[in-house]
């Protein structure tokens, strides 16, 4: 993983211990887009993962899932 990646863990990681954020759905858009960037990013917390260019359906559609 790069710097960047880690970092981005890192923080991932921050809010999901946070009691009063560990809620909050987090959904990871980036421009990481190999198998093992996405494994590291959801194994880290996030309820998503869009890898760029997103569609922007696609980006909708994620984000309904989590408004209701």
């Amino acid at each position: 993983m790069s710097a960047t990646q880690n970092l981005q863990v890192d923080i991932i990681r921050t809010l999901k211990g946070n009691k009063k954020l560990s809620s909050v759905p987090i959904v990871a858009v980036t421009a990481f887009a190999m198998k093992e960037d996405e494994d590291n990013i959801l194994a880290a917390g996030c309820e998503a993962y869009l890898s760029k260019p997103i569609s922007i359906e696609d980006f909708v559609e994620t984000i309904q899932r989590f408004a209701d």
